[in-house]
């Protein structure tokens, strides 16, 4: 039951982006705040429900481990490129 749980969460935590994108799109009225505020949301979104599942995974499968990662990347590279910015201003 655990393993089919991880593997749920995993998946959601791949669609939470585009979800939170499409929902943006239908709030915001500029395209491109729309797009990247919802794949923001979305990656934050996203990286709480990977986390989850790694957990719920404890290393027994790879393709949860992999697919949990993904939501993590942008978020990572977003935040690695925020922290100079604080830093110079």
């Amino acid at each position: 039951m655990r393993f089919k749980l991880a593997v749920i969460t995993s998946i959601l935590s791949i669609i939470s982006p585009i979800c939170a994108v499409a929902v943006m799109c239908f709030v915001e009225q500029e395209l491109a705040e729309a797009v990247l505020g919802g794949l923001l949301i979305g990656c934050v979104a996203g990286t709480v429900l990977g986390i989850i599942s790694l957990i719920l995974n404890r290393g027994r499968s790879k393709f949860v481990k992999v697919v949990s990662v993904i939501p993590m990347c942008p978020l990572a590279i977003y935040l690695l490129l925020f922290i100079p910015q604080l830093l110079y201003k």
